[in-house]
């Protein structure tokens, strides 16, 4: 109803002012438990204004995830990013960009082929996947791609700001094209032995 609208868009303002004053070096983190999967149904309106008319945004989510802590206003800026750069990979064009989310129980031998790797330790992650039909990027490129894409910088600047070196990325080029972007981050609240291994 009207009344729950208002509510609801009063809270996007106060976490927008929160955003802005992180940004400015004025507000600070506020650390929560987030449930990644309503996050990003919760974006999805204004996820479609920022990218082409010609994109369609599909949704792949795993329900139920566990949670993941950190900032919902970074996070979502890291989701936005995400999304405008896989929708500026596939430019004037039709395409597909879709947004996945999992979890599973990640070993060393998956995380040392991990971008940003610092000897993460074995255990769950909640996976974050963004894929796009775009024209994909040269294998030989992947380890430069944060210096040539300005959004890709941002996410790494934010995702190290809220988990310092206990995250990765996975950037994966498709076949015939386009480019899967990966990241993984620590899950809370998990019975390991109902995990699947990666």
């Amino acid at each position: 109803n009207n009344i729950e609208e208002i509510v609801k868009a009063s809270r996007r303002a106060a976490d927008l002012c929160q955003q802005l004053l992180a940004y400015t070096g004025k507000g600070r983190f506020v650390i929560e438990p987030i449930a990644l999967d309503e996050l990003i149904e919760e974006m999805v309106h204004l996820l479609r204004t920022f990218i082409s008319k010609k994109v369609f945004l599909n949704l792949n989510l795993h329900r139920n995830l566990p949670r993941i802590e950190g900032d919902p206003n970074q996070i979502r800026q890291v989701i936005m990013n995400l999304v405008m750069n896989a929708s500026e990979a596939i430019g004037e064009e039709s395409g597909v960009v879709t947004i996945a989310t999992g979890v599973k129980l990640c070993h060393r031998d998956y995380l040392r082929d991990t971008y940003l790797d610092d000897d993460l330790t074995d255990g769950p992650y909640v996976t974050l996947e963004v894929s796009d039909t775009g024209q994909g990027i040269d294998p030989g490129q992947v380890d430069k791609i944060f210096d040539s894409k300005k959004n890709l910088a941002k996410i790494h600047q934010q995702l190290t700001a809220l988990y310092d070196k206990n995250f990765s990325l996975h950037i994966e080029p498709l076949v015939p094209t386009g480019t899967r972007i990966s990241i993984n981050l620590p899950a809370q609240y998990i019975d390991i032995d109902e995990m699947v291994a990666a």
